[in-house]
Order: C-alpha cells, then structure tokens, then sequence
C-alpha cells in the first residue's frame, strides 16, 4: 500500500460517508500522510486547514487534558465524590466519584434533554446504581465537566486554554468561526460555527462533552502529544496517563477505560489491525482519534458526516474500518 491508497479510500468516502473530510496520519512524532477530500461548500473544497465540530472527541481531547492535568497536580482524584460539589442535596450523587464519570460507570442514562440547565442532573433517574455497569452517557461528561468548572474555578473553555500548549493544541476552540457546516434543521437552519449537539448547544456551547472545534491537523498532534507522554511513565503526567489508558471503571469486562474506548475484535472502527493497547474515541459529526502505542502511530480522521442531513447513514461505520484498514497496511512496521 501507498500514500495513494490512503488518499483513494478517503476520497471514495466522499458523497457516500461523508461530504468532506480530513485525515492525518502520524508516526514516530512526523506526519506521514495528510489530505482532504470533498467540498465544505459547493465549489470550496475541504483543506487541512477546514475545521471541524468535534462532537465528542471534546470529551478526551478537553474534559480529559483538564482532568490529567488537575490529578497531576492533585486538584482532582479519581476517587473524589462530585456529589458534594455538584448537588450536596441529593444522597445518590454522593456515590458518583469521577472514575464512573469519566469511565462511563456513573449510572446516568446515556442521554436526556436537559432543557438548557444543567442542574437538571440533580434530578435525574438513575439507570443503574453507580459502578455498576457501564453506559456510555453523555450526561456523565457533562457533569465532569461541570465538576471540573465548580473545583478548578473556571469556566470549562478557558482551564482548557491553560492546558492547551501542554498536549500541542493550537486551534482547538469552543468558538468556532468559519467551520464546515453541519446539519440543517428546521428549528436552527444551517448549523455553522455552533455546535451540533442539542444539549451542548443549549448549555451555551461550552460542555464536557460537546463544543470542541479543531482542524485535523490538532486532533491529530494532540493524540501525538498523549503517546509521548504515555511513553513517559515516570514522570507525573505519564503516570497519570498511563493510569487512565489502562484502568477502567472498575467494569472488568468494559471496552471503556478513563477517558479512551480500546479494540473490541470484530467490532472496532479501527479495523483489524490495530492491537490491544491501541486507545481511540468516536464523535457523532463523523469524527475520530485511534492512537497505537506499540506501532507509534496516531490516526485522525475528520468529517461532517451529518450534512446536511443528520440520517441513520450505515456508510461511515463501513468506512472508519476500511479507512483504518488501509492506513495500517501502508505505515504500521
């Protein structure tokens, strides 16, 4: 395989997956394939520079670099109970500690409107007691990052600018300005430079879960930056990490580990060929990260798969593995 077949399979994805879309392919720290393909527009054809609404790659690539950094420091534990900071009124959230949250093991359902406030949680129907089963729910990410706000004391957005340099993040932002459009609805029109998700939306567009903007090239660089320090296990923010790519909630037999999914065999958008230790996360917008430590390589793959038209579309979960599929073949040793 060849840097040519990478470029065909991303460009086959086009008006079947997706309408445009942006890869980067990293090895050993360089980048060893990029490329675009479709249009953004009619007429305007996707760059490397296009960016994109991440969906819930927020969720590592934000809420997650905050929350390393926070334990490396000892502002945060995994073990810490939210419930006190979050809703001290309420009994049950005295047993949600952030390792469910950030494991997906809170308890919560994976998805409720909540109207625009989300103080709404403090009501919310729990769907299994905490810690005792996964579920991957975006309110749990919500609320971290939520809890991340009230103990770091500081909007969501700007602790993110304090960690940004540190994981190599440049033009990831929560205010986009000229971003490939998503979907068109009735009730917002064409949705550009806004988040997508409806409940990331209404919360202001600042979440623990949805909001982030970036280019490929960022996403891509980020996950370069968590390898390196992956690789670093002795020192602070390695251990953190490496505490994070390796435990889970406490769920043994959970894809889910603290902020990353790993390799379901069979059943992976990252396809066959990538190995046990390999860590990634999916976004709604057709957006995704795999990062392979035993190869050194770091994937990112960025689309607007929703525009305009946000369908049940089996295409993108056909072609992640495909992709992935032909980007092992050509660069993994």
């Amino acid at each position: 395989m060849t840097d040519t077949a990478v470029m065909d399979v991303l460009h086959g994805g086009v008006g079947q997956a997706y309408p445009s879309a942006a890869a980067v392919v990293m090895r050993g720290g360089d980048v060893v394939f990029e490329g675009a393909a479709g249009e953004v527009y009619p007429g305007q054809s996707a760059t490397l520079e296009t960016v994109y609404d991440l969906a819930s790659l927020t969720k590592p690539i934000a809420t997650c670099s905050v929350l390393w950094s926070a334990i490396c420091e000892g502002r945060v534990h995994l073990s810490d109970s939210v419930g006190p900071r979050l809703f001290p009124e309420q009994s049950l959230w005295s047993h949600v500690t952030v390792r469910h949250l950030v494991g997906h093991a809170s308890g919560l359902p994976a998805w409720s409107d909540l109207a625009g406030d989300w103080n709404t949680l403090a009501s919310m129907q729990f769907d299994h007691p905490p810690g005792a089963q996964v579920v991957y729910s975006d309110l749990g990410y919500i609320a971290l990052g939520r809890y991340l706000e009230l103990v770091l004391e500081a909007p969501l957005d700007e602790l993110l600018l304090q960690v940004s340099s540190e994981f190599g993040l440049r033009t990831a932002t929560f205010t986009p300005t000229k971003a490939a459009p998503t979907e068109r609805t009735v009730k917002r029109g064409l949705i550009v430079d806004e988040v997508h998700d409806p409940n990331a939306y209404a919360l202001g567009g600042v979440c623990g879960h949805a909001g982030l903007f970036a280019t490929v090239l960022d996403v891509a660089v980020w996950g370069n930056s968590v390898l390196r320090k992956l690789y670093s296990s002795t020192t602070a923010i390695g251990a953190v990490i490496n505490t994070c790519w390796d435990e889970t909630a406490g769920i043994a037999d959970s894809s889910w580990r603290l902020g990353l999914d790993s390799v379901t065999p069979g059943k992976s958008s990252a396809g066959r060929f990538f190995g046990p230790r390999a860590r990634g996360h999916l976004g709604y917008t057709g957006t995704s990260i795999w990062m392979e430590p035993d190869q050194d390589v770091v994937v990112a793959l960025l689309t607007n798969r929703v525009h305009p038209t946000d369908h049940a579309n089996p295409e993108i979960k056909r072609f992640r593995p495909r992709f992935h599929d032909v980007v092992a073949t050509t660069y993994f040793r």
